[in-house]
Protein backbone atom coordinates (compact mmCIF):
# COMPACT_ATOMS: atom_id res chain seq x y z
CA UNK A 1 0.00 0.00 0.00
CA UNK A 2 2.70 1.95 0.53
CA UNK A 3 4.43 1.23 -2.41
CA UNK A 4 1.63 2.53 -4.68
CA UNK A 5 1.14 5.81 -2.76
CA UNK A 6 5.08 6.38 -3.64
CA UNK A 7 4.64 5.36 -7.00
CA UNK A 8 1.77 7.30 -8.03
CA UNK A 9 2.38 10.27 -5.80
CA UNK A 10 5.45 12.96 -5.85
CA UNK A 11 5.73 12.36 -2.01
CA UNK A 12 4.79 15.98 -0.49
CA UNK A 13 3.57 16.28 3.27
CA UNK A 14 0.00 15.11 2.53
CA UNK A 15 1.33 11.88 0.76
CA UNK A 16 4.04 11.41 3.86
CA UNK A 17 0.97 11.38 6.25
CA UNK A 18 -1.64 9.59 3.98
CA UNK A 19 1.77 6.92 4.21
CA UNK A 20 2.18 6.82 8.01
CA UNK A 21 -1.60 6.40 8.66
CA UNK A 22 -1.62 3.57 6.72
CA UNK A 23 1.46 2.27 8.47
CA UNK A 24 -0.37 2.95 11.86
CA UNK A 25 -3.95 1.68 11.16
CA UNK A 26 -2.77 -0.99 9.25
CA UNK A 27 0.30 -2.63 9.58
CA UNK A 28 0.38 -1.79 13.51
CA UNK A 29 -3.40 -1.95 13.97
CA UNK A 30 -2.95 0.92 16.69
CA UNK A 31 -6.62 2.41 17.65
CA UNK A 32 -7.08 6.14 17.95
CA UNK A 33 -5.83 6.66 21.77
CA UNK A 34 -2.19 5.23 19.91
CA UNK A 35 -2.05 7.23 17.08
CA UNK A 36 0.47 9.64 19.27
CA UNK A 37 2.82 7.18 19.24
CA UNK A 38 5.79 7.82 16.55
CA UNK A 39 6.49 5.28 14.44
CA UNK A 40 10.47 5.87 14.79
CA UNK A 41 9.45 5.28 18.38
CA UNK A 42 7.76 1.95 17.53
CA UNK A 43 11.11 1.17 15.27
CA UNK A 44 13.70 1.89 17.97
CA UNK A 45 11.88 -0.50 20.35
CA UNK A 46 11.00 -3.11 18.38
CA UNK A 47 14.87 -3.49 16.70
CA UNK A 48 16.21 -3.11 19.75
CA UNK A 49 16.16 -6.94 20.98
CA UNK A 50 19.85 -5.72 23.97
CA UNK A 51 18.74 -6.93 27.26
CA UNK A 52 15.60 -8.48 26.48
CA UNK A 53 14.19 -11.85 27.76
CA UNK A 54 12.25 -13.61 24.30
CA UNK A 55 8.68 -11.90 24.01
CA UNK A 56 8.06 -11.31 20.14
CA UNK A 57 7.61 -7.81 18.94
CA UNK A 58 3.93 -8.35 18.49
CA UNK A 59 3.99 -9.33 22.04
CA UNK A 60 6.07 -6.07 23.18
CA UNK A 61 4.35 -3.83 20.71
CA UNK A 62 0.62 -4.89 22.66
CA UNK A 63 1.92 -4.21 25.74
CA UNK A 64 3.43 -0.75 24.64
CA UNK A 65 0.33 0.07 23.44
CA UNK A 66 -1.85 -0.93 26.74
CA UNK A 67 1.01 0.95 29.09
CA UNK A 68 0.95 4.02 27.02
CA UNK A 69 -2.93 3.84 27.38
CA UNK A 70 -2.67 3.25 31.36
CA UNK A 71 0.15 6.19 31.88
CA UNK A 72 -2.26 8.78 30.23
CA UNK A 73 -4.18 8.58 33.69
CA UNK A 74 -1.44 10.17 35.54
CA UNK A 75 -1.78 13.48 36.03
CA UNK A 76 0.98 14.03 39.12
CA UNK A 77 3.38 12.08 41.75
CA UNK A 78 4.31 12.71 45.24
CA UNK A 79 7.80 13.66 43.43
CA UNK A 80 8.31 17.76 42.90
CA UNK A 81 8.30 17.66 38.60
CA UNK A 82 11.45 20.34 38.53
CA UNK A 83 13.71 21.16 36.02
CA UNK A 84 16.89 23.35 35.76
CA UNK A 85 20.66 23.14 34.70
CA UNK A 86 23.83 23.27 36.03
CA UNK A 87 27.20 23.65 34.64
CA UNK A 88 26.96 21.54 30.87
CA UNK A 89 24.12 19.73 32.19
CA UNK A 90 20.00 20.31 32.17
CA UNK A 91 17.75 18.25 33.85
CA UNK A 92 14.09 18.08 34.08
CA UNK A 93 11.43 15.36 35.32
CA UNK A 94 9.82 13.65 31.91
CA UNK A 95 6.10 14.98 31.68
CA UNK A 96 4.27 11.87 32.87
CA UNK A 97 2.66 11.35 29.39
CA UNK A 98 5.84 12.08 27.45
CA UNK A 99 6.16 9.76 24.22
CA UNK A 100 9.35 9.07 24.53
CA UNK A 101 9.15 7.63 27.76
CA UNK A 102 7.91 4.53 25.78
CA UNK A 103 11.61 3.98 24.66
CA UNK A 104 13.27 4.95 27.63
CA UNK A 105 15.38 1.59 28.71
CA UNK A 106 16.38 1.32 24.89
CA UNK A 107 17.87 4.88 25.14
CA UNK A 108 19.26 3.89 28.78
CA UNK A 109 20.91 0.71 26.59
CA UNK A 110 19.22 -1.41 30.06
CA UNK A 111 16.51 -3.88 31.00
CA UNK A 112 14.69 -1.09 32.17
CA UNK A 113 11.63 -2.15 29.09
CA UNK A 114 8.95 -4.31 28.07
CA UNK A 115 10.60 -7.89 27.97
CA UNK A 116 13.33 -6.10 29.97
CA UNK A 117 14.50 -7.76 32.88
CA UNK A 118 13.40 -4.55 34.49
CA UNK A 119 9.64 -4.70 32.72
CA UNK A 120 7.59 -4.14 36.07
CA UNK A 121 9.88 -1.51 37.48
CA UNK A 122 9.46 0.12 33.99
CA UNK A 123 5.47 -0.01 34.40
CA UNK A 124 5.81 1.06 37.66
CA UNK A 125 7.82 4.08 36.95
CA UNK A 126 5.60 5.24 34.44
CA UNK A 127 2.52 4.15 35.79
CA UNK A 128 2.89 5.39 39.73
CA UNK A 129 2.34 8.19 41.26
CA UNK A 130 5.34 6.88 43.39
CA UNK A 131 7.12 7.29 40.37
CA UNK A 132 9.03 9.65 38.31
CA UNK A 133 11.99 9.33 35.45
CA UNK A 134 15.05 12.65 35.41
CA UNK A 135 16.23 12.71 31.90
CA UNK A 136 19.93 14.85 32.21
CA UNK A 137 21.59 16.34 29.40
CA UNK A 138 25.24 17.30 28.81
CA UNK A 139 25.14 20.72 27.00
CA UNK A 140 28.21 20.41 25.03
CA UNK A 141 27.58 16.44 23.96
CA UNK A 142 24.24 15.68 23.37
CA UNK A 143 24.45 12.91 25.51
CA UNK A 144 20.88 11.97 27.88
CA UNK A 145 20.96 10.15 30.72
CA UNK A 146 18.07 8.78 32.44
CA UNK A 147 17.34 7.98 36.16
CA UNK A 148 14.43 6.39 37.77
CA UNK A 149 13.41 7.52 40.65
CA UNK A 150 11.02 6.72 43.82
CA UNK A 151 9.33 7.56 46.72
CA UNK A 152 9.50 5.58 49.83
CA UNK A 153 8.52 7.56 52.86
CA UNK A 154 10.60 10.63 53.74
CA UNK A 155 13.20 9.37 50.71
CA UNK A 156 13.62 9.39 47.52
CA UNK A 157 15.81 6.78 45.75
CA UNK A 158 17.62 6.99 42.15
CA UNK A 159 17.90 3.16 41.17
CA UNK A 160 21.06 4.44 39.05
CA UNK A 161 22.32 6.02 35.80
CA UNK A 162 22.25 4.69 32.67
CA UNK A 163 23.86 4.48 30.43
CA UNK A 164 27.34 4.15 31.52
CA UNK A 165 28.77 8.08 32.14
CA UNK A 166 31.97 9.26 30.63
CA UNK A 167 34.64 9.64 32.97
CA UNK A 168 35.21 13.21 32.38
CA UNK A 169 31.31 13.66 33.01
CA UNK A 170 31.14 12.25 36.27
CA UNK A 171 32.03 15.60 38.21
CA UNK A 172 29.44 17.63 36.17
CA UNK A 173 26.51 15.19 36.15
CA UNK A 174 26.84 14.78 40.14
CA UNK A 175 27.22 18.89 40.29
CA UNK A 176 23.79 18.72 38.59
CA UNK A 177 22.52 15.83 39.77
CA UNK A 178 23.06 16.95 43.69
CA UNK A 179 21.36 20.48 42.99
CA UNK A 180 18.39 18.98 41.38
CA UNK A 181 18.09 16.87 44.34
CA UNK A 182 18.16 19.62 46.78
CA UNK A 183 15.77 21.66 44.31
CA UNK A 184 13.27 18.63 44.75
CA UNK A 185 13.76 18.58 48.60
CA UNK A 186 13.66 22.61 48.66
CA UNK A 187 10.23 22.60 46.80
CA UNK A 188 9.19 19.71 49.07
CA UNK A 189 10.16 21.74 52.12
CA UNK A 190 7.35 24.24 51.34
CA UNK A 191 5.11 22.55 49.64
CA UNK A 192 4.44 18.67 51.09
CA UNK A 193 2.10 17.80 53.40
CA UNK A 194 2.58 18.09 57.05
CA UNK A 195 4.34 15.45 58.00
CA UNK A 196 5.14 14.10 54.74
CA UNK A 197 8.48 16.08 53.56
CA UNK A 198 10.74 14.81 51.23
CA UNK A 199 14.30 14.67 53.55
CA UNK A 200 16.57 12.82 52.04
CA UNK A 201 17.70 11.65 48.23
CA UNK A 202 20.01 8.44 47.72
CA UNK A 203 21.81 7.15 44.56
CA UNK A 204 23.02 3.38 44.12
CA UNK A 205 26.62 3.34 42.86
CA UNK A 206 25.41 1.37 39.68
CA UNK A 207 28.42 1.64 37.03
CA UNK A 208 29.89 3.82 39.89
CA UNK A 209 32.02 1.92 42.41
CA UNK A 210 35.02 3.60 42.01
CA UNK A 211 33.59 7.01 42.36
CA UNK A 212 31.63 6.95 45.51
CA UNK A 213 34.98 5.14 46.84
CA UNK A 214 36.61 7.75 45.90
CA UNK A 215 34.43 10.78 46.96
CA UNK A 216 32.63 12.05 50.82
CA UNK A 217 29.72 10.78 50.36
CA UNK A 218 28.04 9.09 52.82
CA UNK A 219 26.18 5.93 53.01
CA UNK A 220 22.41 5.49 53.00
CA UNK A 221 21.93 3.18 56.14
CA UNK A 222 19.19 0.79 55.71
CA UNK A 223 17.18 -0.41 58.28
CA UNK A 224 15.06 -2.70 55.85
CA UNK A 225 14.88 -3.03 52.26
CA UNK A 226 13.72 -0.04 50.52
CA UNK A 227 9.81 -0.74 50.50
CA UNK A 228 7.56 0.36 47.74
CA UNK A 229 3.96 -0.32 46.75
CA UNK A 230 4.61 -2.74 44.23
CA UNK A 231 6.87 -5.28 44.08
CA UNK A 232 9.91 -4.69 41.28
CA UNK A 233 13.38 -6.02 40.02
CA UNK A 234 15.19 -3.18 40.79
CA UNK A 235 18.57 -2.64 42.12
CA UNK A 236 17.86 -0.56 45.84
CA UNK A 237 18.06 -3.84 47.64
CA UNK A 238 20.50 -5.68 45.47
CA UNK A 239 23.59 -7.24 47.85
CA UNK A 240 26.31 -5.86 45.67
CA UNK A 241 24.73 -2.09 45.79
CA UNK A 242 25.36 0.55 48.07
CA UNK A 243 23.18 3.39 48.46
CA UNK A 244 24.70 6.84 48.69
CA UNK A 245 23.10 10.23 50.18
CA UNK A 246 23.81 13.23 47.68
CA UNK A 247 21.25 15.53 49.53
CA UNK A 248 19.31 16.02 52.32
CA UNK A 249 17.57 18.54 55.18
CA UNK A 250 18.56 20.20 58.20
CA UNK A 251 16.21 18.30 59.72
CA UNK A 252 17.04 14.87 58.47
CA UNK A 253 17.22 12.58 60.97
CA UNK A 254 16.12 9.22 60.16
CA UNK A 255 14.44 6.91 57.54
CA UNK A 256 10.43 6.74 57.73
CA UNK A 257 9.22 4.51 55.43
CA UNK A 258 5.37 5.08 54.18
CA UNK A 259 3.14 5.98 50.98
CA UNK A 260 2.94 9.51 50.85
CA UNK A 261 0.03 11.06 49.70
CA UNK A 262 1.38 14.25 48.27
CA UNK A 263 0.18 15.84 45.03
CA UNK A 264 3.03 17.57 42.75
CA UNK A 265 0.37 17.90 39.40
CA UNK A 266 2.79 17.92 35.85
CA UNK A 267 1.94 21.48 34.33
CA UNK A 268 -0.63 21.77 31.77
CA UNK A 269 -0.12 23.05 28.56
CA UNK A 270 -1.87 26.02 26.93
CA UNK A 271 -5.05 25.19 25.35
CA UNK A 272 -5.31 25.06 21.59
CA UNK A 273 -8.24 27.11 19.75
CA UNK A 274 -9.07 26.01 16.23
CA UNK A 275 -11.51 28.60 14.22
CA UNK A 276 -12.32 27.76 10.18
CA UNK A 277 -10.92 31.04 9.03
CA UNK A 278 -7.22 30.69 10.85
CA UNK A 279 -6.83 26.78 9.56
CA UNK A 280 -3.65 25.24 11.18
CA UNK A 281 -2.68 21.70 11.80
CA UNK A 282 -5.93 20.05 11.47
CA UNK A 283 -3.65 16.60 11.62
CA UNK A 284 -3.33 17.34 15.17
CA UNK A 285 -6.24 18.63 15.83
CA UNK A 286 -7.59 15.00 13.93
CA UNK A 287 -5.46 13.01 16.67
CA UNK A 288 -6.39 14.55 19.76
CA UNK A 289 -9.87 14.99 19.12
CA UNK A 290 -10.21 11.04 17.81
CA UNK A 291 -7.98 10.09 20.69
CA UNK A 292 -10.59 11.60 23.29
CA UNK A 293 -13.49 10.61 21.77
CA UNK A 294 -12.04 6.97 21.28
CA UNK A 295 -10.42 6.70 25.07
CA UNK A 296 -13.95 8.10 26.57
CA UNK A 297 -16.21 4.83 25.83
CA UNK A 298 -14.07 3.25 28.23
CA UNK A 299 -15.44 5.65 30.87
CA UNK A 300 -18.99 5.05 29.48
CA UNK A 301 -21.45 3.46 32.20
CA UNK A 302 -22.64 0.55 30.35
CA UNK A 303 -21.68 -3.28 29.96
CA UNK A 304 -18.19 -4.02 28.52
CA UNK A 305 -19.58 -6.14 25.68
CA UNK A 306 -21.05 -2.61 24.32
CA UNK A 307 -17.96 -0.60 25.42
CA UNK A 308 -15.77 -3.34 22.62
CA UNK A 309 -18.49 -2.95 20.01
CA UNK A 310 -18.71 1.23 20.15
CA UNK A 311 -14.79 0.96 19.87
CA UNK A 312 -15.26 -1.69 16.89
CA UNK A 313 -17.46 0.39 15.40
CA UNK A 314 -15.85 3.67 15.60
CA UNK A 315 -15.92 6.39 12.99
CA UNK A 316 -13.58 8.96 12.96
CA UNK A 317 -14.62 12.54 13.53
CA UNK A 318 -13.94 14.39 10.71
CA UNK A 319 -12.83 18.32 12.22
CA UNK A 320 -13.23 19.80 9.30
CA UNK A 321 -17.18 19.65 9.73
CA UNK A 322 -15.81 21.97 12.72
CA UNK A 323 -16.20 25.77 12.48
CA UNK A 324 -14.60 26.42 16.12
CA UNK A 325 -12.80 23.62 18.57
CA UNK A 326 -10.84 24.70 22.03
CA UNK A 327 -9.46 21.85 23.94
CA UNK A 328 -6.79 19.94 25.23
CA UNK A 329 -5.51 16.79 25.42
CA UNK A 330 -8.39 15.30 27.74
CA UNK A 331 -10.97 17.42 26.52
CA UNK A 332 -12.48 19.25 23.90
CA UNK A 333 -15.74 21.49 23.00
CA UNK A 334 -16.47 21.71 19.44
CA UNK A 335 -19.37 23.48 17.09
CA UNK A 336 -19.56 21.88 13.89
CA UNK A 337 -21.11 23.77 11.10
CA UNK A 338 -24.45 22.70 11.45
CA UNK A 339 -24.03 24.50 15.20
CA UNK A 340 -24.27 21.57 16.91
CA UNK A 341 -22.19 21.34 19.97
CA UNK A 342 -19.83 18.31 20.27
CA UNK A 343 -18.20 17.82 23.78
CA UNK A 344 -16.14 15.28 25.66
CA UNK A 345 -14.17 15.02 28.62
CA UNK A 346 -11.56 12.45 30.38
CA UNK A 347 -11.88 12.07 33.90
CA UNK A 348 -7.84 12.03 34.69
CA UNK A 349 -7.26 15.60 35.94
CA UNK A 350 -9.78 17.79 38.02
CA UNK A 351 -8.06 20.81 36.50
CA UNK A 352 -9.19 19.77 33.03
CA UNK A 353 -12.85 19.82 34.52
CA UNK A 354 -12.99 22.95 35.31
CA UNK A 355 -11.96 24.18 31.80
CA UNK A 356 -14.59 21.93 30.14
CA UNK A 357 -17.55 23.24 31.67
CA UNK A 358 -16.24 27.08 31.71
CA UNK A 359 -15.85 26.26 27.80
CA UNK A 360 -18.85 24.14 27.70
CA UNK A 361 -20.98 27.08 29.31
CA UNK A 362 -19.48 29.24 26.70
CA UNK A 363 -20.97 27.54 23.59
CA UNK A 364 -24.22 29.07 23.51
CA UNK A 365 -23.57 32.62 23.40
CA UNK A 366 -20.70 32.20 20.81
CA UNK A 367 -23.31 30.16 18.74
CA UNK A 368 -25.61 33.02 19.04
CA UNK A 369 -22.96 35.41 17.82
CA UNK A 370 -21.27 32.97 14.98
CA UNK A 371 -25.29 32.73 13.88
CA UNK A 372 -25.59 36.71 13.73
CA UNK A 373 -22.20 37.64 12.09
CA UNK A 374 -23.40 34.80 9.40
CA UNK A 375 -26.58 36.41 8.73
CA UNK A 376 -25.44 39.67 8.76
CA UNK A 377 -22.46 38.37 5.89
CA UNK A 378 -24.53 36.16 4.19
CA UNK A 379 -28.00 36.63 5.24
CA UNK A 380 -28.08 32.78 6.22
CA UNK A 381 -29.71 31.73 8.98
CA UNK A 382 -30.10 28.60 11.19
CA UNK A 383 -33.62 27.45 9.58
CA UNK A 384 -31.84 27.99 6.35
CA UNK A 385 -28.94 25.46 7.16
CA UNK A 386 -31.68 22.69 8.55
CA UNK A 387 -33.45 22.88 5.04
CA UNK A 388 -30.52 22.73 2.93
CA UNK A 389 -28.72 19.75 5.59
Amino acid sequence: MIESIAKKNKLSLNSLLDVIDIVKTSFFSLKPNLQDIFLSTIANIISSKEYCTGKSEEEILKEICKLHVERKTKVYATIPTIEGESDNFSYRVAPFDAEYLLAAGVDAKNCFRISGKGEDFFRYCLTSNQAVIMYFTNKLTNRTYICPIIRSGNGIHCNGVDPKLEEDEKDDFFRAFTKAMDEIIRVSSKESIDDEKIEVATITNLHLEDYFQEKDYSKYQLETYIPIDYPCYTDYNKKDKENYIISKSDDYRENKYYVAKDRFYQARKEDYEFNIDKEYDKERLSLIVNSIAYSAIDYKNIPTSRKNKEKRNFKLIDVNTFKYIVGNKDWYVAIDDQYNILANLLPFDERAKKDYIKHLSQAPLLIENMEKEEEEEYGISREDLSKNK
